[in-house]
């Protein structure tokens, strides 16, 4: 129970983190010296995406939720190059099986 919740703080911090570089920006134009915090953190997280690398986070709470006795993958969502893939995904279109299944056929002439 503590490895979860330790893993659910895990989390929290790397959600804060994210709307901090998203939104950071916004808290800059009010408090100016947060710029020496928030333009790092830009630069790690485009950085972290353009390399298709692992936030340092991630793993620490996969562990944590394997030490807790659950599954690290189901739990993950980010990683390894996720805004690329997403990216990706929109761009090409539906999957290319989605062209194969009966219904996607309803309406168009052979």
């Amino acid at each position: 129970m503590p490895y979860r919740l330790l893993a659910d703080a895990v989390v929290l911090i790397h959600l804060g983190f994210v709307a901090f570089v998203v939104f950071g920006g916004l808290l800059v134009l009010r408090w100016h010296r947060l710029a020496w915090l928030h333009v790092p953190a830009v630069a790690w997280g485009v950085g972290i995406e353009l390399v298709g690398g692992v936030c340092p986070l991630t793993p620490i709470e996969n562990g944590l939720r394997a030490m807790g006795g659950g599954s690290a993958s189901a739990r993950r969502t980010t990683g390894r190059g996720s805004l690329r893939r997403a990216t990706r995904e929109t761009a090409s279109g539906p999957p290319s099986h989605a062209s194969r299944h009966p219904s996607a056929r309803v309406g168009r002439s052979r």
